[in-house]
């Protein structure tokens, strides 16, 4: 897994609710990216 990815991962965890919803959206679709690849 992409070092950035883990990383945004650990800041939705850390993050308030709209913010983990925003970046666990973001999250989804890198990994749908990266696993399409």
């Amino acid at each position: 897994m992409p070092l950035h990815l883990l990383f945004i991962y650990v800041l939705s965890l850390m993050g308030n609710e709209r913010c983990r919803y925003l970046q666990t959206f973001v999250m989804t679709r890198q990994l749908k990216r990266y696993f399409k690849s």
